[in-house]
């Protein structure tokens, strides 16, 4: 009723429930579905929490479900330009735009404190066990240093007792929720990602705001389209701990190399800035509205 009476010209689903409708109702304004996630999450994140075959199954007719909703539709833009490329088998409508970083900081992390820092929630999605195992390496070589890590959620009391089983107690710390990341990025020396996967992960453009460099898994989807020729920080082979443990201690090791990636993480934030990101939309809305 209201695209009816107020004229809009265009209607933009983020891939919630409102796809069951939008991709089939008769409406006249375009419409454009912005993806935040990929084109397999609903299948990974049943696995994640349901798990078994038939979840499995469930999973995938989830994905099935969002390919026919989709596309029929004027747009679909993708974060990355890995889905861009999965989006383009099943799809001929297909735009990729990042998000932009809207976290800014008019200070750099100075990189001299004996801390790595990891911001996410306590979920299997975020693989904070692969984290912990590769501190229990990392402390027999620089037990001065600690992780910390920040965030809530279902996995607490389970990434507490892998700590407390590896006698990590004075080298990991859960320090739960904060409202103050950009102050604790400040505070660090080197950002650590171990996600099983992700949409696009701003945490790291949020370290790279502050100048951290990062050690990141090579996860679907993200953080090889943000770390290049590991200009910024470290790419690291997925559920490779054993490169997880050397990368970081190479940049522990070397405060010249940390200065050196801080300093291009910083310059190369600028790619996601709001301004850049958002003319992008507006070629888009222009393009969207003249076609036919």
């Amino acid at each position: 009723q209201i695209i009816n009476t107020q004229n809009i010209d265009i209607c933009i689903s983020t891939g919630a429930k409102e796809l069951e409708f939008l991709h089939e109702i008769q409406i006249p304004c375009k419409r454009i579905c912005e993806l935040h996630f990929s084109k397999y999450n609903r299948e990974l994140y049943l696995e994640e929490k349901k798990g078994g075959i038939l979840w499995k199954l469930i999973g995938k007719i989830r994905t099935y479900q969002l390919i026919k909703q989709t596309a029929g539709l004027d747009q679909l833009v993708v974060l990355t330009k890995k889905d861009e490329k999965d989006w383009k088998k099943t799809h001929n409508n297909i735009k990729q735009i990042y998000n932009f970083s809207d976290f800014q900081s008019e200070s750099l992390a100075l990189l001299e404190n004996k801390r790595v820092i990891s911001v996410g929630r306590l979920t299997e999605q975020k693989g904070y066990n692969y984290l912990i195992e590769a501190w229990a390496i990392i402390k027999n070589k620089k037990s001065d240093w600690i992780l910390e890590i920040y965030g809530e959620g279902d996995l607490y009391n389970e990434l507490f007792q892998q700590i407390k089983d590896s006698l990590l107690e004075n080298h990991v710390i859960l320090k739960g929720r904060t409202n103050q990341v950009q102050e604790k990025m400040l505070e660090s020396s080197i950002f650590a990602l171990s996600s099983r996967y992700e949409g696009f992960p701003m945490v790291l453009l949020e370290s790279m705001a502050c100048g951290v460099p990062v050690v990141s898994f090579d996860c679907e989807t993200g953080p090889a389209e943000i770390i290049e020729n590991n200009d910024c920080g470290f790419l690291v082979e997925f559920n490779n701990t054993e490169q997880l443990v050397a990368r970081t201690i190479e940049l522990i090791n070397d405060e010249r190399l940390r200065i050196e990636k801080g300093q291009f993480a910083y310059n190369k934030n600028k790619k996601f800035d709001k301004d850049a990101i958002m003319k992008q939309w507006i070629d888009l809305f222009k393009e969207t509205i003249s076609k036919n």
